[in-house]
């Protein structure tokens, strides 16, 4: 401070030496008000800007904690709905493979039932021609044995006939034996009526094998179309669950191209947001340390205006003293002698005061030395180490004071730094709690959507279940109306044909009878049955026809009752496997909310011991550096102190006629440097908010 006072002294001067108007120590004065007031005024518009970078750093702080836990959020979401993507895209290549089984296996098994049907359909028409074979030959055989064409004719027949499988195959040996011996009779002409009694057996054997081949040929063509309905029937059914296989496998693929397009997309904007959320959290510890080195900053800019505003009026204060005192020496100089006992007295008195001095401050060096001095002659020796003795108590009390300053500073600083560090803790202390709130209300709604989807699935199952009651029951009503159908065609068939074969015969006899003349007796014509009859046949014909059609309809119903059946099974199976998959994706993000949660948590406690023991710490740092007395008050002490001390040593130098020493300097407290004026302390800031 001394140097300072100095300084703007030497300055003062300087700038005053021409004027001898006003008296120079009351212009340094002035001068020195004006400095004081500049800086005054400088650090209120320092303070003001503070202000405004206070405000400014404060919003910039919020939007950036909102901006990075807003990206958060969406980040864990689109990571969340990329999964689900994923698993769907999955769900939708295993159904794709299926329906691609399915699709492969339903067209080998219509090219197996093609070949079957064609190899049936061959088989078919060979039997049929061997009957047709067997059936021309048997005819042509009772032809020629009927015929007079003698035995040697029907002795040829015979023999062709046995050489036919189908008819080896039907004859019994007593059977065959007749035959072969019939085609085996050579040389001598049998007796006529032997030979008509063993003809006439073959013949009736060869109708009766004829009649049965026949009826095979019939049934065999009866089996044959029965068999083409079946396979058409069940060619269709192959082909419509082809087809809606195949539409299935289309719209699968599609959804799939869909889901891997919706996945793309949700990766670029994951990335996106990633980068956008990086950048965010950077700026916002950018921001805040810059925040923290701009706080420290001014906070020692201001205390460094404070000291010097300090300084500055203290200077006034002393100068304010000798503003009054004379410019310029007296015209000449009167020298005063002094006697040896009056420097004697004056020098013990001098001493004295000095004792007095060092026993208030309890300076046991000076006080000794003193009291030796006493006994001993006035030299420039006593006046040196008295000299040098007060000189070291003044460093002392200096050096002690520098150590309190020191102390002073990274008390301050450490405070400074332990209040930052609580309210940032406390600041994610409420972080925490905000996230954990938001956590456990997230896993509260997934509960009560997964609850939601297994109520669906089970409500699904209980309607599949229905439905194949249902379809079980409409489908044997269907079968039972379709039976009832065919019995109804059958009897009417066969009341047709009775009523039909009556009054075919009546028509006939009636005309009989006539021809013979009988008595007219019931009109011109003969009884041909109930006038009715015709319509009662015609009832019949169009019920038949009804019924025939209530056959068709009923078969197709059917078909389209079991289309649409499988079709909403189909579609019943895929809700239940897209909500089993919901409720598997949502589980295991549950599980994941909840195990954040608890970490969370853990967080939060271990945060709440961090705040407790910064708390404590800075309660203990405050006590300590606050002491009994205050850093100002000790410092007034010392000043006070080294003042009496510097006092004392110009005291003594005077009284033993010595030169006035020089005032001892104070060590200097390293200072942290600053970045100039306004424009220089903001222009990190506007760096960060460009």
């Amino acid at each position: 401070m001394q140097r300072v006072l100095a300084l703007i002294l030497a300055a003062g001067l300087a700038a005053v030496a021409t004027a001898g108007e006003q008296h120079p120590v009351k212009q340094v004065i002035a001068l020195v008000k004006d400095l004081d007031e500049k800086a005054v005024a400088d650090g209120k518009a320092e303070q003001a800007t503070y202000e405004k970078f206070e405000a400014w750093a404060a919003k910039s702080i919020k939007d950036l904690k909102k901006a990075v836990e807003a990206g958060t959020s969406k980040v864990e979401e689109l990571e969340l709905q990329a999964e689900a993507k994923k698993k769907e895209t999955e769900v939708l290549a295993d159904q794709i493979s299926q329906v691609e089984s399915e699709v492969t296996a339903l067209a080998a098994s219509s090219k197996t039932a093609a070949a079957d049907r064609a190899e049936a359909v061959k088989l078919h028409e060979a039997s049929v021609a061997d009957l047709t074979t067997t059936i021309d030959a048997i005819s042509q055989a009772v032809e020629g044995l009927e015929a007079p064409a003698g035995p040697s004719k029907s002795q040829t027949k015979a023999a062709q006939l046995l050489r036919l499988p189908l008819v080896l195959e039907t004859l019994s040996e007593d059977q065959e034996v007749l035959l072969l011996s019939l085609a085996e009779e050579k040389g001598a002409q049998p007796e006529e009526k032997a030979y008509e009694s063993k003809t006439g057996s073959v013949v009736d054997l060869l109708k009766k094998l004829k009649q049965d081949f026949e009826d095979k040929k019939a049934n065999a063509k009866i089996v044959e179309v029965q068999a083409a309905s079946e396979y058409d029937l069940a060619k269709a059914a192959r082909d419509s669950t082809l087809a809606s296989a195949t539409a299935s496998k289309g719209q699968k693929e599609q959804s799939r191209a869909d889901a891997d397009a919706a996945l793309v997309s949700l990766g670029a904007t994951l990335k996106s947001t990633k980068a956008d959320l990086e950048g965010d959290s950077k700026s916002l510890k950018d921001t805040e340390l810059m925040v923290k080195l701009k706080a420290d900053e001014f906070k020692q800019r201001k205390e460094m205006r404070e000291k010097e505003h300090k300084a500055m009026l203290e200077g006034v204060s002393i100068l304010e003293q000798v503003a009054g005192v004379r410019t310029a020496p007296p015209a000449g100089l009167v020298q005063v002698s002094v006697s040896p006992d009056q420097a004697k007295d004056r020098l013990e008195l001098v001493l004295e005061k000095v004792r007095q001095r060092a026993q208030k401050a309890s300076f046991k060096d000076i006080q000794d030395l003193v009291e030796r001095a006493k006994g001993e002659p006035a030299d420039d020796s006593l006046a040196k180490e008295l000299d040098l003795t007060i000189e070291k108590q003044i460093w002392k009390l200096k050096d002690d004071q520098l150590a309190d300053d020191k102390e002073k500073q990274w008390c301050d600083q450490e405070i400074d730094k332990t209040k930052t560090e609580k309210e940032f803790k406390s600041a994610e202390m409420e972080t925490l709690n905000d996230k954990i709130t938001a956590s456990q209300a997230s896993v509260v709604a997934l509960v009560g959507e997964i609850d939601e989807a297994k109520t669906s699935i089970a409500q699904i199952k209980q309607d599949m279940h229905e439905g194949l009651l249902l379809r079980e029951e409409t489908k044997n009503e269907n079968k039972l109306a379709v039976e009832d159908a065919q019995d109804a065609q059958a009897a009417i068939g066969k009341a047709i044909a009775t009523l039909q074969s009556f009054y075919k015969d009546a028509s006939d006899s009636a005309a009989i009878l006539l021809q013979e003349h009988q008595p007219k007796m019931w009109g011109d014509s003969g009884y041909t049955g109930n006038s009715g009859g015709s319509a009662v046949i015609a009832v019949l014909e169009e019920s038949a026809a009804n019924f025939a059609r209530m056959e068709a309809d009923t078969q197709a119903q059917e078909a389209a009752d079991d289309e649409q059946y499988a079709t909403k099974l189909r579609e019943d199976k895929e809700e239940v496997a897209r909500k089993e998959t919901e409720v598997e994706l949502k589980t295991q993000e549950k599980l994941r909310l909840t195990e954040k949660a608890d970490a969370q948590v853990k967080s939060l406690k271990l945060t709440d011991r961090q705040v407790a023991s910064v708390s404590n710490y800075l309660e203990e740092i405050e006590q300590k550096c606050t002491g009994e007395t205050t850093h100002a008050e000790r410092k007034a002490a010392r000043d006070a102190e080294i003042a009496d001390l510097e006092k004392s040593r110009v005291e003594v130098a005077e009284a033993l006629g010595a030169p006035a020493p020089k005032a001892a300097e104070a060590p200097q407290l390293a200072a942290v440097s600053s970045h100039g004026p306004a424009s220089g302390f903001l222009a990190p800031v506007r760096a960060v908010r460009q």
